[in-house]
């Protein structure tokens, strides 16, 4: 599926894959989504080392390789940023650098019965090895009708400081972790929002239904809202779930998601109301309601008997004439 999102308007769209797109590859009679690999075209190639080369006056590294697209034998050349032209900070480790990809491949002329051969180049910007930003394809826009769970765990209050001095990094580990457990992609999974009290921390998220796909087996990381659920459920009642995510001073740390604190949210008129199973002072929800009830009750009947009372003049009230 493609999730497609106006960035000016916020406005969302969900299409199905098709051939012929930079994100897609034909296998056979089936249309696929391009892996990392196959993004761009390493995968099935026999690819050689050829030298330096400057192209655009940037000096390259280039490879040279030999893959069938779309059944046709093609030749594709791959340009990568030379070592001496690296454009990251000397102090800074070399990164490998796409710059160019130049396929050859055999084409009928327009107009003729003629196979010439054409050449397609792919310019690539700004590219970056830095880990996926999670939070930059949110699509909760594309599934504004589709059916939704929001949920919360609970963390020790002894993490407090670590996770808010890196919640960023934090919110990422929460997801993937979440993930493994519900078997639902990433994108399904909204960034958690984070309350910390001075007992525990909330960390609460929303897993929406799965989209339709196409004709194709649905993949197995993929289940419908309810095993999701069913899933987290499961996993709570036994154990704990560890968040692995990077701290402000780049260490590998993690904190645990108790188990036994999986607790379900509801949503009512925009305003979220969640059900946490407690109040402060150890009195339940249920305590609380019945208490304020009470406390109406006795409010009304007194304000009653002195309105009777300063009726019959027995006692005199400045504010009820």
């Amino acid at each position: 599926l493609n999730y497609i999102t106006n960035r000016k308007t916020g406005v969302c769209r969900i299409e199905k894959l098709k051939g012929g797109s930079p994100d897609s590859q034909t296998n056979g009679s089936l249309i696929e989504i391009r892996d990392p690999t196959a993004f761009f075209d390493f995968d099935n190639a026999e690819v050689h080392f050829v030298g330096l080369k400057r192209i655009d006056g940037i000096l390259t590294n280039v490879w040279i390789g030999k893959k069938k697209l779309n059944g046709k034998d093609s030749i594709i050349e791959w340009h990568f940023l030379a070592q001496t032209w690296n454009k990251t900070e000397w102090t800074e480790p070399y990164q490998t650098t796409p710059l160019k990809i130049i396929i050859f491949t055999p084409i009928l002329i327009p107009g003729t019965n003629i196979t010439g051969t054409g050449k397609f180049t792919n310019n690539v910007f700004y590219f970056s090895e830095h880990e996926l930003n999670i939070y930059e394809f949110n699509i909760r826009a594309c599934l504004e009708d589709k059916p939704r769970q929001t949920l919360s765990i609970s963390i020790s209050s002894k993490y407090s400081d670590l996770i808010k001095s890196s919640l960023q990094s934090f919110r990422r580990g929460f997801v993937m972790a979440v993930k493994d457990i519900a078997r639902v992609t990433i994108l399904r999974i909204s960034p958690p929002r984070v309350a910390f009290a001075e007992d525990e921390i909330i960390a609460s998220f929303t897993i929406f239904e799965r989209s339709e796909y196409g004709d194709v087996i649905f993949p197995k990381d993929d289940v419908v809202l309810k095993d999701a659920v069913q899933n987290l459920n499961d996993y709570f009642t036994q154990s704990d779930l560890e968040i692995k995510f990077m701290d402000d001073l780049k260490r590998n740390v993690s904190v645990v998601g108790l188990s036994k604190t999986l607790n379900d949210h509801f949503e009512s008129e925009g305003i979220e109301k969640i059900r946490i199973g407690k109040v402060d002072n150890g009195y339940s929800g249920t305590s609380v309601v019945i208490l304020a009830i009470v406390i109406l009750v006795l409010g009304s009947l007194f304000g009653l008997i002195l309105t009777i009372l300063h009726k019959q003049g027995k006692i005199k009230l400045p504010l009820i004439n």
